[in-house]
């Protein structure tokens, strides 16, 4: 009776000891699921916030280049307002006495002259002297006719040297 009862209860000990032990990998087990459903979470926010984190800098990066391509077009423009503005003024030095410019005209890279001179050699003159114009090809003399008071009206075009002339 005794030996009966020691081995019910050692089969009692080794049931309960495997159900503890059940127990403890079944724990195992759920706790082995949150921490990797915790680490699928962190994994997949720290993605978001490199994928959010990227998003900003490429839209930094992309504000940044079109600023510096701005600077650039707005520094060529300067550059082009700069060497018409030489260009101009040599043409304006050049002027004879007795001529003037009623109109200037600026279109696919070729100036367009209209005046005014009292003299027919007034506009020899001018035609000859807008030749030396740095940055512009000699001019193409244009309609010459004369008004009703005895001026004589002159149009004159210039095509630019290079693609920097405009």
């Amino acid at each position: 009776e005794t030996r009966r009862r020691q081995r019910l209860q050692m089969a009692g000990l080794l049931i309960l000891g495997l159900l503890l032990i059940l127990l403890a990998a079944l724990l195992t087990s759920r706790l082995n699921q949150r921490v990797s459903h915790s680490l699928e979470t962190a994994k997949t926010s720290a993605e978001d916030q490199l994928y959010t984190a990227f998003q900003q800098r490429e839209r930094a990066m992309r504000q940044r280049l079109q600023q510096q391509e701005q600077r650039r077009l707005r520094a060529l423009r300067r550059e082009k307002t700069a060497a018409w503005q030489s260009r101009l003024q040599a043409i304006a030095a050049l002027m004879p006495e007795h001529a003037w410019l009623t109109q200037l005209e600026y279109r696919q890279n070729t100036l367009v002259l209209s005046g005014l001179t009292l003299h027919l050699k007034g506009l020899a003159e001018l035609e000859k002297a807008l030749g030396s114009v740095a940055g512009l090809r000699p001019p193409k003399a244009g309609e010459t006719h004369r008004d009703g008071e005895g001026r004589w009206l002159f149009h004159f075009s210039m095509a630019g040297e290079d693609d920097n002339a405009g």
